[in-house]
């Protein structure tokens, strides 16, 4: 996505995840599983509250450091409750591979970008195109922006191995139900699993 014209996703329905909100005009939805990512953002925090996208928070209920407590959902780990008052949806997540059928039983692959692919599957999306979702790292680089910096790509490597495996369940899954998942990004680890498209012909 370096160099790439946002502009040209306006009018199509797009999810955006994490940063990809600041960047992409007009999101019709926005999703995040990652509540430090809420954190960093500091004062950003307004513009997706301004959004009109619709806004879904997941929550990692699969990772075992959730727990629900007097109407609040708390970190175990960190002891602190999520603030999550700009997402129009919170949504309970339980596992992690796969696709599943229903709200309730929301399969988040452990990262923002499948809970995406998740999220376009119940909505009822039957072609879904993956743009920026590459699963590595390129020249030093984890990312198409510098808004994580300090991030050390041979361990996030270690991160996006793990993503993998998700995303080949939930695009196996995806597949058998008749659902077209392309893949815009020439140089993704998921080109093995479904077809490459060039952004430039899809839209």
């Amino acid at each position: 996505m370096r160099g790439f014209k946002f502009k040209k996703l306006r009018k199509h329905d797009c999810i955006s995840v994490n940063k990809a909100i600041f960047h992409v005009p007009d999101s019709k939805y926005f999703i995040t599983i990652d509540h430090s990512f809420l954190n960093k953002i500091g004062s950003k925090r307004e513009i997706i509250r301004s959004s009109k996208a619709t806004k879904f928070f997941v929550a990692n209920y699969a990772s075992g450091q959730l727990i629900d407590k007097g109407g609040k959902i708390i970190c175990t780990k960190t002891k602190k409750h999520y603030e999550l008052a700009e997402f129009d949806v919170i949504i309970r997540s339980r596992g992690y591979g796969g696709l599943g059928t229903a709200w309730n039983d929301f399969r988040n692959g452990n990262c923002s970008g499948y809970c995406a692919l998740q999220l376009a599957a119940l909505l009822g999306y039957n072609e879904i195109y993956l743009l920026g979702l590459d699963l590595t790292t390129r020249d030093g680089k984890t990312h198409y922006h510098n808004g994580y910096g300090g991030q050390r790509p041979g361990s996030f490597e270690k991160s996006l191995s793990r993503y993998l495996v998700h995303f080949a369940s939930g695009i196996k899954e995806a597949q058998s139900r008749g659902i077209k998942v392309i893949s815009c990004s020439e140089i993704s680890r998921l080109n093995d699993l479904i077809p490459f498209v060039a952004p430039s012909k899809v839209l």
